[in-house]
């Protein structure tokens, strides 16, 4: 008997290679996963579900508790014992527990089973009794019975139903030979009157046609934007470049208006030492002969005022 709770680390789990558990395996992102744990060496952990197998990273293992009867684990315990029976009733009922608990993978193989043990005489009176016995539980999986039931009484109606035949002018008819009897044509998973399927397909054409005839007024006019949005960069260059020619004279420019005010410094700076004569507005440092006042003569190479009596 299994401990009530056991939290096996991942080492412990690996001695159990080769033997098969209900489990629940933990993983360390914090998920879980409930079946049939198999540890497969040391680096993997193959768990069986309802659903499939599911094959594990021994390394995102957490822990797996042993203390669990898995569903899986139940349908096995039913498998065994249906092929104890070796009846096929037991395989109907466990293709039916299957379907129930969403195991589809299990319940084809367990109609054909059943129907495999259908033989011989009694088989169509068994195999009648069995799909009014499951033929609401399986519903369309049940399909493998109604052809064997078929083979063994080629005039049952409730197989002939029940596989889609359909009675005509006294004769059965499979869906496609009845359709084809009245002149119908299959067309994307639907019977229907070739008038019919020409309707939609010329309706198609029109709304493709329309829907062409958009696609290249749509491209049009991404043309006429492209060359708009062209010619805007063109534009945008020209005025790119204008804007660079302009600013690289505003710079000389500048640079001119700088040498400038540096020559105004230099002379305001040497115009502050020196003196202003009020009568002729010369600029002088120390002494200044006016020429408003001052003279020069010629004959004795003097500067004198004006009014100047030259003794020579």
């Amino acid at each position: 008997m299994k401990p009530h709770w056991i939290l096996l680390p991942l080492f412990a789990v690996l001695v159990f290679a080769g033997r098969a558990t209900a489990d629940i395996v933990h993983l360390k992102s914090g998920g879980r996963v409930e079946g049939l744990a198999t540890p497969v060496g040391e680096e993997e952990v193959v768990v069986e579900t309802l659903a499939g197998e599911t094959k594990l990273k021994a390394s995102a293992v957490d822990r797996i508790d042993i203390d669990h009867e898995a569903p899986i684990e139940v349908y096995r315990a039913l498998e065994a014992a249906a092929a104890k029976k070796s009846e096929p009733g037991f395989y109907l009922d466990l293709a039916a527990w299957a379907l129930e608990h969403r195991a589809t993978r299990f319940v084809e193989p367990n109609v054909v089973t059943a129907v495999a043990f259908i033989a011989g005489e009694g088989g169509a009176k068994l195999a009648l009794d069995l799909a009014d016995r499951f033929e609401k539980r399986l519903g369309h999986h049940l399909q493998p019975l109604w052809q064997r039931l078929l083979q063994l009484d080629a005039g049952s109606e409730r197989a002939r139903r029940a596989l889609g035949y359909r009675l005509h002018a006294g004769r059965w008819l499979t869906e496609e030979e009845f359709q084809a009897s009245q002149g119908n044509v299959r067309f994307e998973g639907e019977w229907m009157t070739p008038a019919r399927r020409d309707l939609i397909e010329k309706q198609r054409a029109s709304g493709f046609a329309k829907r062409e005839q958009a696609l290249l007024e749509a491209e049009r006019l991404l043309t006429r934007r492209e060359k708009a949005v062209a010619v805007d960069k063109s534009e945008v260059r020209t005025a790119k470049r204008e804007l660079e020619s302009r600013a690289s004279e505003i710079a000389h420019e500048r640079e001119r208006l700088s040498d400038w005010e540096a020559d105004l410094l230099v002379r305001e700076r040497i115009l502050r030492g020196l003196r202003v004569c009020r009568s002729c507005g010369t600029y002088y440092s120390r002494t200044h002969i006016c020429p408003n006042q001052w003279t020069h003569c010629a004959r004795c190479g003097g500067y004198f005022p004006k009014n100047h009596r030259c003794p020579r």
